[in-house]
């Protein structure tokens, strides 16, 4: 009993020990990861990088005069005045966008970065106010040209912008959104009445625009709408106002959302922002897309290094078994060299689906294993039915992890149902062995070789 709880001792630490190279190559998992994560981030930096359309804004500078009384050294009355620069924001009534995008890979060396390409067209209904709101001391307020501004986080990414309409009037761009809230973005001058009437401006902008990893719109409007479809089938929804409804095939996608500034206090967050400069919550109001892949070959990959503990201890059980079944013995070494064959397995499958499809890399990978593991035990079991038992397991397993690996919500299932029936096989198949009898034959067994081994070598001598 002694000796078979040394060989399991045995190997459990073996088990242990193949962690350490295990470990390495998950490390050089997260190592390719980062550069590639690096690599697309250059890419987008050379190209357009995520984009985030803000507005339009009709933005009304002015120059307001205030005056104050006061009395000279002679006891005269007299008056000062003091100009104040300023300007005055109106968000659209309604906002009407709607998006076509479709999706392309740039590369360099092997990798590869989506960018994507948008047809937008944006429609925006101002009510100007009377005299632009202003109610009191009227006299005192000069206004200057008007100017409508749309923000573009990268304007790198203008693909097509020909001009804007107001009103079916077209107006010319000009580079710069005029507004330091926005950063990035064009305008054009607006030709606003002076007269005391309140004004409605219909404005329509088409905007073809490139970007990369994802698509934010600002919803400016006090009530806004945005309808959006791609070829991409697996976008992920972000941003605190998700689409009120959504539909998601292989084929792409497409969205809708609705949003008013009775229901996610946009016009505190938009005053806040452009009166009082604090824009924080403002920038954070966004419906947001981003054109993921679900599960790129890093993640497959690591995925399968963190069921490689238990890819092994399944293997080595299935070793013991055949240990106790079979009566023959495995040497301990025999089990480190079965370790690193499997833990090269790993290596072999991040190399591979760095240059070719994930599937295809992990079948050669997986092939080559079982291969070089059958080999490697056909001479150790000496049976073509224990090779054939064995490489039959071996390929069941391969094949169940990556389903595992492959599955996106349902993985730790699959992993709890493989454990709990890879245990209960186990069970099964030693519920009838006398574990203190088979612990002595191997005890037995052993004795038995080192006497023979002695009496080999005293025959040699003689």
């Amino acid at each position: 009993m002694r000796t078979l709880t040394i060989k399991i001792l045995t190997i459990a630490a073996i088990s242990l020990f193949l962690m350490l190279p295990i470990s390495m190559i998950n490390s050089k998992v997260y190592e390719r990861q980062t550069f590639k994560a690096s690599v697309l981030h250059n890419i987008s930096q050379s190209s357009s990088e995520a984009q985030i359309i803000t507005g339009p804004i009709v933005v009304v500078p002015y120059v307001k005069r205030s005056s104050t009384t006061y009395f000279n050294k002679d006891g005269g009355k007299q008056i000062s005045y003091t100009y104040t620069d300023g300007q005055l924001y109106f968000s659209p009534d309604d906002l009407e966008i709607e998006s076509a995008l479709w999706t392309e890979e740039r590369y360099r060396g092997i990798y590869s970065a989506r960018l994507y390409h948008s047809d937008n067209t944006i429609r925006a209904k101002f009510v100007i106010p009377a005299n632009f709101g202003i109610t009191e001391e009227l006299d005192d307020y000069q206004f200057k040209t008007a100017i409508v501004s749309l923000g573009i986080s990268d304007v790198r990414g203008i693909e097509s912008l020909p001009g804007l309409t107001v009103n079916s009037k077209s107006l010319a761009i000009i580079p710069g959104s005029h507004l330091p809230q926005l950063s990035e973005g064009v305008h054009s001058i607006l030709p606003l009445n002076s007269d005391s009437a309140s004004q409605t401006l219909d404005i329509l902008i088409p905007l073809k625009l490139q970007g990369t990893s994802s698509l934010s719109i600002s919803p400016t409007g006090k009530e806004t709408h945005v309808s959006m479809t791609s070829d991409w089938p697996h976008p992920s929804f972000q941003g605190q106002l998700l689409p009120r409804a959504s539909d998601v095939s292989p084929d792409g996608f497409s969205a809708d959302w609705a949003t008013s500034y009775l229901s996610n206090s946009y016009q505190d967050t938009f005053d806040k922002c452009f009166i009082h400069e604090t824009c924080e919550a403002f920038k954070s109001n966004n419906l947001s897309v981003s054109f993921i892949e679900p599960v790129d070959e890093y993640v497959k990959t690591e995925r399968a290094t963190k069921y490689a503990v238990l890819f092994i201890v399944l293997i080595f059980t299935g070793f013991f078994l055949f240990e106790v079944l079979k009566s023959i013995q495995i040497h301990p070494v025999q089990y480190v060299l079965v370790g690193l064959a499997l833990a090269v397995f790993y290596l072999l499958l991040l190399s591979l689906s760095e240059h070719f499809g994930f599937a295809f890399s992990y079948l050669l990978a997986s092939l080559a294993s079982t291969l070089l593991i059958s080999s490697y035990l056909s001479s150790l079991l000496a049976s073509w039915k224990g090779v054939v038992s064995f490489t039959t397991m071996i390929t069941i397993l391969y094949g169940l992890l990556y389903g595992i690996i492959s599955a996106e919500d349902y993985a730790l299932l699959m992993g709890s149902i493989l454990l709990f029936m890879m245990l209960s096989v186990f069970m099964i198949m030693t519920r009838r062995i006398d574990w203190y009898e088979i612990g002595d034959t191997i005890s037995l067994k052993q004795t038995q070789s080192k006497s023979q081994l002695i009496c080999d070598a005293h025959s040699g001598r003689n």
